[in-house]
């Protein structure tokens, strides 16, 4: 963990950087010019610290200013950088072309072009991302199965995952995320890890909201890797009051029929909550075979000894990037970032986008989701 926050905070400098001489370009600054601007640059790059301090020391108030605004930032230069990278790369194979053509080097931009073009796009951006954001869309599946029992025609599944609850997601998101569940009206719910993303005193009130929910068949929640972030026992409190079963290397059965695996994230074995390996859960396979599997876990890493008895895995974690360009790095560690697919004959996986927003406060072509799975009784 240590190792990969001096690698963001060493790359966040960067950025900052890479702006700043951009800005220089346009924007004369000469003498004691550059301290406010280095100040300005070391405060938005401390930012997301000094907000985890506010909320650990209780000022919640000031947490949630800090945040909007560091995250907000954040997610601005991310847009900024983006666009004048892309700007830059255009400008390099322009000058090359013309160089290996032998003809009047040129650039295809101005300076005053490279800076205030990227000012604006990431300025509408970050306009589109947080009306996006604000928007959480509903995802139907529809599966087949010949494992529901005599007398149902359908079992129908909302999955939620990464809401992260803390201190820019609040009540307003929550009371839209219980509303669409219960419109969809499921037999079950189940949420897929880092639900949790803050200190216990600063989601009070929340837990509440989801006790409203009460499906018939129950619900039922995994850890993400956010709630060992944030504590565990607390994140396991808050879980459990607003009413779910938290399963951590865990599954139970529901009449005979419905088998849900709930597995721990990986990050407990790493802080050395679990000694679990994460898959070598002692379940009886004779049992399952008989039974509709459904497993839920945080990261959509599929366990290849599960592939005998897992009908459906329901996992997270990835956001799909969350904001456009950063959805095509995801996709390098986790090939299956979004939607359906089957790693085997028999195992289907959907990866959620999404509940909530980690970080900065948008999504870019990557809206927040609420899942139904309907599963069908094959005919």
């Amino acid at each position: 963990m240590s190792i990969f926050l001096l690698i963001f905070f060493l790359i966040y400098a960067i950025f900052h950087g890479y702006a700043y001489l951009k800005m220089r370009a346009v924007i004369p600054i000469t003498g004691w010019g550059h301290v406010p601007a280095c100040l300005f640059i070391l405060m938005m790059v401390t930012m997301p610290v000094l907000t985890r301090l506010l909320e650990n020391s209780g000022l919640e108030s000031a947490a949630r200013i800090t945040a909007y605004f560091g995250y907000g930032w954040m997610g601005f230069l991310f847009f900024f950088v983006s666009a004048a990278l892309l700007m830059d790369m255009v400008g390099l194979a322009y000058v090359a072309g013309q160089w290996l053509l032998r003809v009047a080097v040129r650039r295809p931009f101005s300076k005053q072009t490279a800076f205030w073009l990227p000012t604006t796009l990431a300025l509408i951006a970050c306009a589109y991302g947080f009306f996006e954001a604000a928007h959480i869309k509903t995802e139907t599946v529809t599966l087949f199965t010949d494992k529901l029992p005599p007398g149902r025609e359908r079992l129908r599944i909302v999955q939620i995952s990464d809401l992260h609850l803390g201190v820019t997601v609040r009540q307003n998101v929550v009371r839209q995320v219980v509303a669409k569940i219960n419109q969809a009206n499921p037999d079950l719910l189940v949420s897929t890890g880092d639900l949790v993303d803050g200190k216990l005193a600063g989601i009070n009130g929340l837990a509440e909201i989801f006790q409203q929910l009460t499906p018939p068949l129950g619900k039922f929640a995994v850890t993400g890797n956010h709630e060992f972030y944030v504590g565990i026992n607390h994140s396991r409190e808050f879980t459990r009051k607003a009413g779910f079963d938290l399963l951590q290397d865990e599954y139970v059965q529901i009449d005979n029929w419905l088998t849900i695996v709930g597995l721990d994230d990986l990050m407990a074995r790493r802080m050395g909550v679990s000694d679990s390996d994460n898959g070598d859960m002692r379940i009886p396979v004779a049992t399952l075979s008989k039974t509709f599997v459904l497993l839920l876990r945080h990261r959509p890493v599929i366990i290849p000894e599960a592939a005998e008895y897992v009908n459906l895995q329901l996992s997270g974690h990835t956001h799909n990037g969350q904001i456009f360009p950063f959805n095509l790095l995801v996709h390098l560690f986790y090939p299956v970032s979004t939607g359906i697919s089957q790693p085997a004959e028999g195992y289907s996986l959907y990866v959620n986008r999404g509940t909530g927003t980690w970080g900065p406060p948008f999504r870019l072509f990557a809206p927040p989701e609420i899942t139904v799975i309907d599963l069908v009784k094959e005919k």
